[in-house]
Formats: structure tokens, C-alpha cells, sequence
């Protein structure tokens, strides 16, 4: 576990980093009067709370390689990309994010597969249910995320959509890269589950079983 050791201190400089950033970026806009982007600042540090709320209600202990994962990504899809307009001035950079949110949103669905199962146990027969249960979650956190700005323009004087410029193609663009992302990811998946070689969130997800999931061997594989 040296390497949960090493994320366990990289996590203490990230979050560090992270909190100066955010305040710093929530004065600024108070001292301006952009009421609206600090309190999108305060937001950003409020998603810090989530892995260890998340922790606590599922009952897992900490696994360090997933909580940098989900605070990287907080940080680069919410404080860069909303607090910071990242997805305004940016090129392109709002269909990155929501590529890369396929990617992690099917990683995080496989993580919920197992949380949910009966015995958690990892069997080589689960891949076709774990690929469409993960992407599924994926798409419907994408969802989730166009409701909210759908919900954020109606109550607020600003427009995430772009419903103005685009219509809805700025929304469904959002969705199909989002698709593309977990596909993208799948023959990874698919390796893990018939070779047992990881890649770098496979790898997350094998210490996370290891620390957490009930397998006499943890990074092995049921057949």
C-alpha cells in the first residue's frame, strides 16, 4: 500500500492548493460584485465534503488514489470550468471535460456495481452487466448535470446551455461526447475483466477491493 501512502500526502497539498485557490478566487469576485460566481466558488470548496460523505454513508474506508481522483476532477470540471468560466473562454474545453466525465462517470459506475451487489465479488462473467450498468450511470449523471444547468439558467441571469447561440445541439453535443467517453474507456474495461490487466483507474478500482470488498483475493478474479 505505499502507493495509497504517497496519494494520502499528495492529497493534503492538492486539497491545500485547492482551498487557497478557491478562496482566493471567491474574494476576487466579491470585491468585484459577481455575487453569482463566488457563491459557484464556494461551491467548489462544498465538493470537498463529498468522498468522505460518501465514504461514511456507504461504510468504506478511504481509499487515497479515488479521493484524488474525485478532487482533480472537482477541480478542473467545477472550479476551472464554472467558478473560473473555463467553459466560456476556454476552446473547447467544455467538450473535453465532458469526455472525460464519460470516462469517470463509467469508472465510478463500476466502483456503485460492486457496492451494490450481493457478496461483492469480482467474476469474470460480470463484465457485460458491469459495461452497461456503468455506462448507463455515466449518461445518467450527464443527464442530471443538463438539468442543473437548465435549472441554473432559469433561475439565474446567465446561460450554461447556450440556448441563445445553439439551441439544444450545445446540450445533445455535451451527451454524445460524454457517450464517446465511456466507450472509449470500455476496451480497458474489457481487459481488466479478461486479462486482469489494469490500467490507472483499474488499478484505483483493484485497492479500492482490496481495502473495501469482501474477496479472499483481491486482485484476482472469480472465473
Amino acid at each position: 500500500m505505499e502507493k495509497e501512502i504517497w496519494y494520502q500526502k499528495l492529497n493534503i497539498y492538492f486539497v491545500g492548493f485547492y482551498l487557497i485557490f478557491s478562496i482566493c478566487l471567491i474574494t476576487y469576485y466579491l470585491a468585484n460584485g459577481r455575487l453569482y460566481y463566488a457563491t459557484l466558488g464556494l461551491g467548489g470548496i462544498l465538493l470537498l465534503l463529498l468522498p468522505a460523505a460518501f465514504e461514511r454513508v456507504c461504510g468504506l474506508v478511504p481509499v487515497y488514489q479515488f479521493r484524488f481522483l474525485l478532487y482533480g476532477f472537482s477541480f478542473l470540471a467545477y472550479v476551472v470550468g464554472l467558478a473560473m468560466q473555463g467553459y466560456h473562454f476556454i476552446p473547447l474545453y467544455d467538450k473535453v471535460m465532458h469526455t472525460l466525465s464519460g470516462t469517470f462517470g463509467t469508472f465510478l459506475g463500476v466502483v456503485l456495481f460492486y457496492i451494490l451487489k450481493h457478496g461483492r465479488r469480482v467474476q469474470q462473467q460480470d463484465f457485460p452487466l458491469v459495461a452497461i450498468f456503468s455506462i448507463s450511470a455515466s449518461m445518467a449523471a450527464a443527464g442530471l448535470w443538463e438539468i442543473g444547468e437548465y435549472l441554473v439558467g432559469l433561475f439565474f441571469p446567465c446561460d450554461p446551455q447556450q440556448v441563445a447561440l445553439t439551441g439544444v445541439s450545445d446540450t445533445m453535443q455535451d451527451m454524445i461526447v460524454c457517450l464517446v467517453g465511456s466507450l472509449l474507456w470500455l476496451p480497458f474495461l474489457f481487459r481488466y475483466y479478461r486479462k486482469q490487466k489494469a490500467d490507472f483507474l483499474m488499478g484505483c478500482f483493484r485497492t479500492f477491493l482490496s481495502k473495501n470488498l469482501s474477496q479472499e483475493e483481491p486482485y484476482g478474479m472469480e472465473e
